[in-house]
């Protein structure tokens, strides 16, 4: 009988250790583009690799120091949603505007987002500081597996590049 416990105890160890997020680096934003007080959508293709789908609780930038950057941070506004829709590369407000007009974008909340495939995390971000350096490090996806809360650290450069 305490096998049988044991076994089962591996194998649900097992299946909830073997899943991770993979994130598709890959929308940036010319540094001399990124204006400030203006928003920008960023799109990255993000994917689930495991036998049993996560949900999302919460996401997190991190500075290269490991400090977080505050939803309303006085340089930088940053919101992570999600792309219903699979459409966001990355926006400026005019486009954003014009795609919701249309009906051809839907973001959604991340808080408690169900993975069931491949999915478009969105960031909004507003530039608020003539100053503001990127420092970007860290992307820290909280979820839920089979009612176990896990976490995972994964490599982020930010949204400008030179």
């Amino acid at each position: 009988m305490y096998g049988i416990i044991l076994l089962l105890m591996l194998i649900y160890t097992y299946i909830i250790s073997i899943g991770q997020f993979n994130l598709n680096i890959g929308t940036r934003l010319q540094e001399d583009s990124f204006k400030v007080n203006e928003n920008y959508y960023f799109g990255y293709r993000m994917d689930w690799k495991g036998p049993i789908k996560p949900v999302i609780k919460n996401i997190e930038i991190r500075r290269k120091n490991g400090k977080p950057y505050e939803k309303h941070d006085k340089e930088i506004d940053i919101n992570a949603y999600v792309d219903t829709t699979g459409h966001t590369g990355v926006l400026n407000e005019e486009m954003y505007q014009e795609l919701i007009k249309n009906n051809r974008i839907n973001y959604r909340e991340l808080s408690n987002y169900r993975v069931e495939e491949d999915f478009i995390l969105m960031f909004k971000v507003r530039k608020n500081s003539y100053t503001y350096q990127e420092d970007f490090g860290q992307l820290v996806v909280d979820y839920k597996i089979l009612g176990l809360n896990r976490r995972q650290v994964l490599e982020f450069t930010g949204f400008s590049c030179k």
